[in-house]
């Protein structure tokens, strides 16, 4: 089933719910058109081919004519921030220290179309009396509806915690803002749809940044219900019910990266800016205006920042290391099993100008598991004036590929381009 059409139509309408509320409802609807359908079925007679008897095959039909199918989903999600604020003396090295609390309720939907009601699936029964459930458009081009109902209310709590000290250096304020806590949630929820086992486990997970280049992030996870003696979480029995506890942590990820970042313009004198006088405008102050037809081009730059060359640096180098530690609980035949993973990385990536036209790019590493090379590319860019070319190539490992494009600049004319490769599915 090679032609059909297909409709994507989301909806979605933010409102403004009590003054503090964002109340936001969404509806997805999908609109599949297919000239064909197909039907199976089991036949139990005899046929003979190449010499040998084939009792018993399955028949699929193909039926001519139009079948329009359609599926939808619904969801809606209510949240508001909650400020807190305590505030130190003139004289105290802390003047301040704010938490933002961003609690979200969310609600989706949708319904099963695999039911009899939508008629999009059909079964047969198999040579050994079984029912097989199948889909009356196997294979076409844009899919089914998908099959099984799916509901589920979630509950996700935001926190963000940042304080003012005292700065020297500002001489504007005297003070500067630091993060405490980045992004701490916590998570879960519950499944509608389902019949037991409906709580998730509790997620938490947060970061911080303890000094200017190293990061500090944190995951981990709890189970409300207990384990049967395999280990796994198939019992509709509670902590609380038999053990007398909320929830079980299930698995913890501590993970610590560092990145230092060199470039020509840190070897530099820093020039100081002219003053500007009488009414002058900055040249990129608030005021300032772009070429003609340039704003189109300036948004596409904000919106993809990774697709555009700096060439204003002529060379720059980022060392990055990474250390994680994993802990998984298991509780096979009853019994607590422990498994610690300590994960080392360390990585080397960097860009290159030889020449005002040509660039070249880099990124490697070292696994200390391993005690091997991580992902390793090359890429390459020329830039052509009204076009530009890439060339991307992965040398080594599991992803081994290559690259080759050229395109037009022009973000009218993004689908100008010619583009060759080899996949690294090719491989096997």
């Amino acid at each position: 089933m090679k032609n059909g059409i297909k409709h994507s139509m989301p909806i979605s309408s933010p409102v403004k719910l009590l003054k503090y509320f964002n109340w936001t409802n969404s509806v997805s609807l999908t609109d599949r058109m297919y000239f064909e359908s197909y039907r199976k079925y089991w036949s139990n007679d005899t046929i003979f081919e190449d010499n040998d008897t084939i009792v018993g095959y399955l028949v699929r039909d193909t039926l001519n004519g139009f079948n329009n199918l359609f599926d939808y989903s619904f969801s809606s999600s209510v949240s508001t921030k909650v400020y807190g604020l305590v505030q130190f003396g003139k004289n105290f090295p802390v003047r301040a220290i704010r938490h933002v609390m961003t609690p979200t309720v969310s609600f989706n939907y949708r319904p099963d179309f695999g039911s009899d009601f939508w008629g999009y699936y059909d079964s047969y029964i198999d040579e050994d009396g079984k029912e097989v459930k199948y889909s009356k458009y196997e294979g076409a081009i844009y899919g089914s509806p998908p099959t099984g109902k799916s509901g589920a209310i979630s509950f996700n709590l935001s926190n963000n915690i940042e304080m003012k000290v005292r700065s020297r250096k500002d001489t504007i304020t005297g003070t500067k803002k630091m993060n405490l806590i980045d992004n701490f949630t916590i998570s879960f929820s519950y499944d509608i749809a389902k019949d037991s086992l409906n709580w998730s486990p509790l997620a938490l997970s947060g970061r911080t940044r303890l000094f200017k280049n190293l990061d500090l992030s944190y995951r981990s996870a709890f189970d409300p219900y207990i384990l049967d003696s395999t280990g796994t979480r198939n019992l509709n029995q509670t902590e609380w019910s038999v053990n007398k506890r909320l929830i079980r942590l299930e698995q913890t990820n501590w993970t610590v990266s560092l990145n230092y970042r060199l470039n020509s313009k840190d070897f530099e004198k820093k020039k100081e800016v002219p003053k500007l006088q009488g009414s002058q405008t900055p040249v990129l102050g608030e005021n300032a205006t772009l070429p003609p037809g340039a704003e189109g081009e300036m948004a596409d730059v904000l919106a993809n920042p990774e697709e555009y060359i700096d060439w204003s640096i002529p060379w720059d180098l980022t060392i990055s290391y990474s250390f994680s530690y994993n802990v998984v609980r298991n509780y096979p035949n009853y019994q607590l099993e422990k498994t610690e993973k300590v994960i080392q990385t360390l990585g080397l990536s960097g860009n290159l100008s030889i020449t005002p036209k040509w660039k070249v790019g880099f990124m490697t590493g070292w696994d200390f598991e391993d005690n091997d090379l991580s992902y390793t590319s090359i890429n390459i860019y020329r830039d052509l004036h009204c076009w530009e070319m890439r060339f991307s190539w992965i040398p080594m490992g599991y992803q081994k590929s290559w690259n080759f494009t050229i395109n037009a600049k022009a973000s009218l004319l993004q689908d100008l381009k010619l583009n060759k490769k080899k996949d690294f599915r090719d491989n096997f």
